[in-house]
């Protein structure tokens, strides 16, 4: 992902159709950030420029959006034509069907130099200060944004590391897991790393391995939302994995105390699944809140001890 440059954002948006669409909006102009500026190959494809290789789970990360809002914004974009999609198991490929008129720089003035300089050398120029500028400050703009030795190392590095990562994982899956599998457990590293980043977690191997522990065990679906839920919960500058765990565990604050009531009630009455668990539940949460726990235990304890027998309900 490219993390220098721009991209043209014309005011002509603001009479688009989708311009009173937040999620559809949103959506478009991350893909238009997204976008490859440039041919370039990934995994034996040739990506053309306005392409890009992403997945709806990625998107959700990127965007801050909900599966359901990502997948209607890429309908809406599809139906209208500003995208095409290819999906295949493993990703999609989406291209940007109008990408040269979105980003044409063609019509953007040039610099306040003398006219009769090229275009080309004006760039050199910048490009040559900007390198002398990074040099002085000890940054090698050639090796990081755009791609260099030192760039490619890191990259490689990473790459790497998250490829071991993904062997660990298949083979906890299954002994002497295939290249696919291999591929699939890569799939769900880089997307734990993703949200790791989201949601302000700690960057390490450890988090990606909580998360993903806690998908073969309950899913992705259950793991979102139980991250959704923690960060929304949380009051802290980052989000910590024994936080998410005990909010996957327990739901939100409010759905822990109900739980907890549930649990309370019974210890001492038989449940019967309909609206009148509700009532006593709501009833047990009335007098934790009012006194405390332990006083709503007793509460609880002295009905069942006026009744003889639990079947006979509150």
């Amino acid at each position: 992902m490219l993390l220098n440059g721009y991209i043209c954002l014309y005011r002509s948006l603001l009479s688009w159709e989708w311009h009173d669409n937040p999620s559809t909006g949103w959506l478009f102009v991350n893909l238009l950030l997204l976008a490859n500026i440039a041919p370039a190959n990934w995994h034996g494809i040739t990506l053309k420029r306005g392409q890009v290789v992403t997945g709806r789970k990625a998107l959700v990360a990127q965007t801050g959006l909900s599966e359901r809002q990502v997948r209607t914004a890429l309908e809406h974009l599809e139906e209208t034509g500003e995208l095409t999609i290819k999906t295949t198991n493993k990703f999609s490929l989406i291209t940007i069907v109008n990408y040269g008129k979105f980003q044409d720089f063609s019509e953007f003035p040039t610099s306040k130099v003398t006219n009769n300089r090229p275009a080309t050398d004006q760039q050199s120029t910048t490009k040559e200060k900007e390198e002398k500028e990074n040099k002085k400050n000890g940054i090698g703009l050639s090796s990081f944004s755009e791609g260099g030795a030192g760039g490619e190392g890191i990259k490689k590095a990473a790459a790497k590391g998250l490829r071991k990562e993904a062997e660990e994982l298949a083979r906890k899956r299954r002994d002497n897991p295939s290249e696919a599998e291999i591929q699939e457990a890569l799939e769900d590293v880089k997307h734990a790393k993703e949200l790791e980043t989201f949601y302000g977690m700690p960057k390490n191997k450890a988090t990606r391995s909580a998360l993903l522990d806690d998908v073969d065990r309950v899913g992705w679906e259950a793991v979102e939302k139980g991250l959704k839920d923690a960060a929304a919960s949380n009051r802290m500058a980052g989000l910590s994995v024994n936080f998410y765990r005990t909010v996957l565990k327990n739901g939100t604050k409010e759905d822990a105390e109900w739980n907890q009531a549930r649990d309370l009630l019974a210890k001492y009455f038989t449940l019967y699944g309909d609206e009148r668990d509700n009532k006593n539940i709501q009833m047990v949460l009335d007098e934790a809140k009012k006194h405390d726990w332990y006083f709503a235990e007793q509460f609880i304890r002295r009905i069942h001890d006026s009744h003889k027998s639990a079947s006979n309900g509150l």
